[in-house]
């Protein structure tokens, strides 16, 4: 399909075509392999006469530059300056948390032709405000279309709000669709539901139910697209001190929950983050003397023990939560063109999501602080798997403290991971 600015590959074609055959849809194409231009392509053959795009706000300063290139109009970030003649613009890019900010003056003008929702697994928490008000505008939009490459980060119950009030599935129903796919009865749970499990109805139904609604293509079903991806696990000593919690009782747990209480997960991290840091830099520099000039990201979770790791490797390329989206994109711009130092190190939570460039010049990922969920893991690799990245294999490290609850966690991901697959890979079809 071409656009009349940049022509689409086969596939992708394929998925334009999907998408604009559908009022709703779910676009869930690996990390890399152009969701961005497949939308704007589709918005091209139906009427697209208001877009409004919601997406994390790192993202916006790229789909500024992005979708001109595949024929939509420069599109406006609303912003309290620009809200107020809103309905001018054709195409309008809102990022998720402000969309409780200006969902009722959004909703007083005239309706979107089209709401798209990218990266849409952040809004996976019916409860939470944004992805409330993301949803209420959804009934001020004729289409909705959905784009992730990580439907379901980790469980099954994270699919229920994007197929109920997203693609409006009456079979998605919280309660009906908790019972049937994810119903795990547990001792701890005191209201008797807990929908954090997969039955065996998940893997048997789900694939069929939402087959006319979901198009997704992972990279080995495009073969050549993308490079390949190998994962290595990276056994690291830790500094030896008494941890402030019983790791046995942890990982008893987290074994038997998939999660554990948020302030102990959250200070386990931090500090095996903090104690790895020797470890970490001494694996990266040997990396560096025998990667033969290849470049790494070097992705973890807490500021403290990045601002160590940059500090130790001599490189400036640290992106934070405390980087703004137009800033972090200007020092990937920079870095992708091969300026200063051949490490990157980056926050997963501020640059692990929609973040482009880095697969321009990376040709390896390391974890130094492990994600906890299969979508973080896919995410973040999906920032160095992408079209227009190098050729040949890249490698994705985890970097992860010996005999810990680190190990056991990664584990259970892998698993997680497996498990993903089943539900969600057999979409695809002749889509290809």
């Amino acid at each position: 399909m071409t656009t009349g600015f940049r022509t689409l590959r086969p596939y992708q074609a394929i998925g334009a075509d999907f998408l604009a055959a559908r009022s709703a849809a779910i676009l869930a194409d690996d990390m890399g392999l152009g969701k961005t231009a497949t939308a704007a392509t589709a918005c091209l053959g139906t009427q697209a006469l208001r877009i409004l795009w919601v997406a994390p706000a790192a993202t916006l300063p790229g789909l500024v530059k992005e979708l001109p290139k595949w024929g939509l109009p420069t599109p406006i970030i609303i912003k309290a300056n620009t809200i107020a003649d809103h309905a001018t613009y054709p195409v309008m890019l809102l990022s998720v948390d402000a969309a409780k900010m200006y969902r009722d003056h959004l909703m007083k003008g005239p309706r979107f032709s089209h709401l798209i929702l990218d990266e849409a697994h952040t809004c996976k928490n019916p409860a939470a405000k944004r992805t409330r008000a993301v949803y209420k505008l959804r009934g001020h939009a004729d289409r909705f279309w959905a784009l992730t490459g990580t439907p379901m980060p980790s469980r099954p119950i994270e699919l229920q709000t994007m197929l109920f009030h997203g693609l409006r599935l009456p079979w998605a129903e919280r309660q009906r669709y908790g019972m049937r796919y994810c119903w795990m009865p547990n001792k701890w749970v005191a209201a008797g539901y807990d929908f954090t499990g997969c039955t065996s109805n998940a893997i048997k139904e789900i694939p069929e139910l939402l087959a006319p609604h979901m198009i997704r293509r992972r990279a080995e079903d495009v073969p050549g697209e993308l490079p390949e991806l190998q994962r290595a696990l990276v056994p690291l000593a830790a500094k030896d001190a008494p941890l402030p919690f019983d790791k046995k009782s942890l990982v008893a747990n987290f074994a038997e929950r998939g999660t554990m209480p948020f302030e102990e997960m959250s200070g386990y991290r931090a500090i095996m983050g903090q104690r790895k840091v020797p470890g970490v830099v001494a694996w990266v520099k040997n990396w560096l003397d025998d990667a033969e000039g290849k470049s790494l990201v070097v992705f973890g979770w807490h500021r403290a023990a990045l601002t160590a790791i940059a500090a130790a490797l001599g490189t400036p390329y640290l992106a934070t939560g405390d980087t703004s989206p137009i800033a972090r994109q200007a020092m990937v711009d920079k870095w992708a063109e091969g300026k200063g130092p051949r490490v990157f190190v980056a926050s997963i939570g501020a640059c692990g999501i929609g973040l482009n460039g880095l697969h321009r010049r990376a040709g390896a990922c390391a974890f130094c602080e492990n994600p906890w969920t299969p979508g973080e893991v896919q995410q973040a690799e999906g920032r160095i798997r992408r079209l227009g990245g190098l050729s040949g294999s890249i490698m994705s490290y985890f970097l992860t403290a010996d005999d810990s609850l680190e190990s056991h966690i990664l584990s259970l991901i892998l698993e997680k991971l497996d498990k993903q697959t089943k539900i969600l890979a057999p979409y695809i079809g002749d889509l290809i």
